[in-house]
């Protein structure tokens, strides 16, 4: 089950499935506020995100799915690893937006509305200028997501800046399930600071990596 980040949809992981489809049953859901997900009338929550991918995992899978998060999507497989393993066969955290505190929400936020208010041709445009070495599947369905993204899920996001390093050691405590971390490195760019990732490999010591 491939869980999308902020502002991205179901639709930005096609290289992801078509290579993982060769052998496995591969599943793909937007977050709710994006792609074709109806936003609720309801503040949003990771905890909230979580619930509804556990009904996917529940409905689709119907079996422990091996959870790939990116990004926001990363806290939302983590939240549902936590609370709810036996649904959990795997979980791959991959650039996990792990922040403490609230301080880069707004740039992002607003960053995304621009993206969200910009013509389509010009974000194809501007990905395939800015990003030369990315697939060419990959530049519609991000210029798509950007279009799609429901504005009000940033203003309706709650709680998304927390300690998130520190519950990975409640992970699959009896080693019900591995879990992997991915993390660019931070002078090239990685979203998560050396410090964070040091602690983060202590905590998951003989539970991943």
């Amino acid at each position: 089950v491939l869980v999308h980040g902020l502002g991205d949809s179901a639709a930005c992981w096609p290289g992801i499935v078509e290579h993982l489809a060769e052998q496995r049953l591969v599943i793909v859901s937007d977050l709710r506020g994006h792609g074709d997900a109806p936003l609720p009338d309801v503040p949003v929550t990771v905890r909230a995100l979580a619930d509804d991918l556990a009904v996917v995992v529940h409905r689709v899978a119907q079996r422990p799915a091996a959870l790939i998060g990116h990004s926001l999507g990363a806290l939302v497989a983590q939240d549902l690893a936590l609370r709810g393993p036996a649904l959990v066969s795997a979980l791959v955290l991959e650039a996990p937006a792990w922040t403490a505190d609230d301080s880069t929400f707004p740039d992002v936020a607003r960053i995304l509305r621009e993206l969200n208010r910009t013509p389509y041709a010009r974000l194809l445009a501007s990905v395939t200028r800015d990003h030369p070495s990315w697939p060419a599947a990959e530049a519609a369905p991000w210029a798509t997501s950007k279009r799609q993204l429901d504005p009000r899920f940033l203003d309706r996001a709650t709680g998304f800046s927390q300690d998130w390093v520190s519950p990975l050691a409640k992970l699959a405590p009896d080693g019900e399930f591995a879990t992997t971390v991915l993390l660019g490195q931070e002078e090239l760019g990685g979203i998560i600071p050396g410090a964070m990732a040091v602690r983060a490999e202590e905590l998951l010591e003989g539970k991943g990596e």
